[in-house]
């Protein structure tokens, strides 16, 4: 039997697997800073929180290290901005912090006594935290980062959302090495009011993600370990939970509305489905055998997240509809973008 310690490091080889930047100015429709976090490399301790300013260029890689003097720490999967605070969650150190939205000042942090593998953080009353290793769900204060509650799932939860009252969960199973486990290859429905899961609902192999959009629930799956490789993303009504409808594609990322389009990451490059007509098309072509890890989108922009091999500095690229404009060198593995809105 595997012990916790090897299916921490079988977790993250399945999770994640100073160039100067262009020089022109992106316009003030999507101008202000942007803060950048980079997971690193395991048992490396070289997770990055940089900050860029999209007015004047400016990339501080090091911009957490330099205000707060310590390292960020090993292996930072996710990060969340809820009103003038930045949740930031570290797997490998096992820890949560809270930094000040304005000045990157850390204000607190919270060490898990118990070992897990963080995976994904949600905010919804409270900040709802999805850890691969245990199969549940924490659920932690804002302000003083303590854990209220921790919800039984499904096997490897891995991507949340919510919706009024109900959390939902992704349970991934991480791919093959927990599928025959009970609960793999559905969605946990958690009542936010009660902390009970109250139903799992039937996905597929892989289940990564969980996106609400104009009141349905849409998830995807990925069975990029199997024999048929093509994953798919599956259409739900909210109130129901019965599946409507399901299209078929590779999908590697999170799923992300913009638009009435629900976009994604696969080896094409950045696709969205068009929630109008149901049919997918590719939005920016990658024609690198580079691995665009991840993305987010602002004001008609595309910001792409380039891992490269996974094992060297990645770099942010910014794309207005096909066309690249500026890029930025990052740290490795870069997997998160947050838009501040400052000037």
């Amino acid at each position: 039997m595997l012990n916790k310690l090897n299916i921490i490091f079988i977790l993250f080889l399945f999770t994640s697997c100073v160039e100067t930047p262009d020089n022109k100015i992106i316009d003030n429709n999507s101008s202000g800073n942007i803060l950048l976090l980079s997971e690193g490399l395991l048992n490396q301790d070289n997770s990055k929180l940089q900050k860029i300013n999209l007015d004047s260029n400016f990339n501080n890689i090091n911009y957490y290290e330099q205000i707060n003097k310590i390292k960020l720490g090993d292996t930072a999967n996710d990060m969340i901005l809820v009103d003038d605070y930045i949740y930031i969650i570290i797997s490998n150190t096992n820890k949560i912090i809270k930094i000040n939205k304005n000045n990157g000042e850390l204000i607190n942090s919270f060490l898990f006594s118990k070992t897990r593998f963080i995976k994904h953080i949600h905010f919804n009353k409270y900040l709802w935290i999805t850890d691969l290793l245990n199969n549940t769900v924490l659920k932690l204060d804002t302000n003083n980062l303590q854990i209220l509650n921790e919800i039984a799932v499904g096997p490897g939860p891995d991507g949340i959302d919510s919706h009024n009252n109900y959390l939902f969960v992704a349970n991934s199973a991480v791919g093959q090495i927990r599928d025959k486990e009970q609960g793999a290859r559905t969605i946990s429905v958690i009542d936010i009011n009660t902390d009970l899961e109250i139903q799992k609902i039937n996905c597929g192999p892989n289940t990564l993600d969980i996106e609400i959009a104009n009141n349905k629930l849409y998830a995807s799956y990925a069975n990029f370990h199997w024999s048929d490789s093509v994953g798919a993303i599956i259409e739900y009504d909210l109130e129901s939970f019965n599946k409507i409808s399901e299209y078929k594609t590779q999908i590697h990322s999170k799923l992300k509305y913009y638009n009435n389009k629900l976009y994604f990451i696969n080896n094409d490059g950045l696709n969205y489905l068009d929630l109008t007509n149901k049919e997918i098309f590719n939005q920016i072509k990658n024609t690198s055998t580079d691995v665009w890890y991840s993305f987010n989108i602002d004001n008609n922009y595309y910001y792409i997240l380039n891992a490269f091999n996974h094992q060297v500095a990645g770099e942010l690229l910014i794309f207005e509809n096909q066309n690249k404009f500026a890029n930025f060198p990052t740290g490795i593995n870069p997997n998160t973008i947050l838009f501040l809105n400052e000037n």
